[in-house]
């Protein structure tokens, strides 16, 4: 089975300064959640493949960009496009000064910056 949700994104959101908080994509039109779910793991890379394959096809229709709640393990880099790269350098800064060891890492983490 899977899934494709659409959200209706501006409206009170986006009447909220970009720089006013970390949520990205205040302006985006939509926010969309591709997902795929299956019971077989021997059908784990026909569906893994199916939903990068979908993603990729509507990628020239996107921002580039995330929302944080709707990531997987996708790898560090797409944390950072969740925030956007100023958001996220100014939370990194946040994280040198009250979690430089990186004691709060096991969720979509930002890492301290090891200035």
């Amino acid at each position: 089975m899977s899934q494709m949700l659409m959200l209706a994104g501006g409206g009170a959101i986006a009447r909220v300064d970009e720089d006013a908080t970390a949520f990205g994509q205040r302006n985006a039109p939509w926010n969309t959640h591709l997902l795929g779910m299956w019971s077989d793991p021997a059908d784990d890379e026909k569906n893994i493949e199916y939903v990068r394959k979908l993603s990729a096809a509507m990628k020239p229709w996107t921002t580039g960009r995330a929302y944080l709640n709707f990531i997987g393990d996708e790898g560090p880099g797409r944390v950072e496009a969740a925030f956007g790269p100023e958001k996220f350098a100014r939370l990194q800064a946040l994280k040198d000064v009250w979690d430089p060891q990186n004691l709060f890492c096991h969720n979509q983490n930002i890492p301290p910056s090891r200035k």
